[in-house]
């Protein structure tokens, strides 16, 4: 008999290894980053929980800001609040030459802001319309009416992906607006 015995030398039992993980730079930095973050919005998050009372700030007693505020204070005049531009686009759907661009220049003097002007997919539009994008019908009639156009000649077709309030497509009928007729008269006066 041996004088050393190996405990289970007969029997070969796996070795348990544990996994490797390997540890780079960015996955330190990125998991550091995260933890930062998290615990900036736990701070902002409790931070606007608290009531006003809570909250003290240095300086001089509460009386004493309140007086110097109303000291400061100056009556607000009414201000008058500015629309948007009302942006829009005008396309030939005619296929005369320039036509777009008369009328971009009018609706311009209009005081509207045409961001877009160029062709329609088809120059087989036969009736001049007014596109409400966004769905402001009132805009989209305003806009008609300057141009000459009934309400009827006013369709919507929203979508958010159109950057513009209403699109003009001006069709083979544009030369009976009462508009042309009055772009041409300025056109002959130049």
């Amino acid at each position: 008999m041996p004088k050393h015995r190996v405990r289970g030398a007969g029997i070969r039992m796996p070795r348990f290894r544990l996994p490797k993980f390997r540890v780079d730079f960015m996955s330190v930095v990125i998991a550091l980053m995260v933890c930062v973050n998290l615990a900036l919005i736990a701070f902002g998050v409790r931070q606007c929980g608290r009531p006003a009372e809570e909250t003290t700030i240095p300086g001089p007693s509460a009386t004493a800001r309140q007086d110097s505020v109303k000291a400061s204070v100056q009556p607000v005049q009414a201000v008058e609040e500015k629309k948007a531009p009302v942006q829009i686009e005008v396309l030939n759907g005619c296929g005369a030459p320039g036509v777009a661009d008369k009328f971009t220049t009018f609706l311009r003097q209009k005081g509207f802001d045409v961001v877009k002007t160029g062709n329609y997919e088809s120059f087989n539009v036969p009736r001049t319309l007014v596109i409400d994008r966004k769905g402001n019908v009132r805009l989209a009639v305003r806009i008609g009416s300057a141009l000459g156009l009934k309400p009827s000649e006013v369709i919507s077709e929203i979508h958010d992906l159109y950057m513009v309030d209403a699109t003009v497509v001006l069709g083979k009928d544009f030369r009976l607006l009462s508009t042309w007729k009055s772009l041409e008269k300025k056109g002959a006066q130049k």
